[in-house]
């Protein structure tokens, strides 16, 4: 079985955002649904905004080319 670093975010309500590294690619799935991949626009608000889902990114930057993200 492939290991594929893990962010999981729980919110109000029920609530469960994943997000997962996967072949260079960051993918995300609510509540345990169909996982689908963030696009570049996604991705650039989540740096713009700082969030959560940014630093883990930043943390795993070898697995995952961000350079593009960090400079937009």
């Amino acid at each position: 079985m492939d290991y594929f670093p893990t962010l999981i975010l729980f919110f109000e309500g029920g609530v469960r955002n994943d997000y997962r590294l996967r072949e260079g690619r960051v993918e995300f799935r609510i509540n345990e649904g169909k996982w689908r991949i963030l696009d570049d626009s996604e991705l650039r608000l989540h740096f713009r905004f700082h969030t959560e889902v940014a630093r883990w990114l930043i943390k795993h930057q070898t697995e995952v080319s961000l350079s593009y993200f960090l400079c937009a």
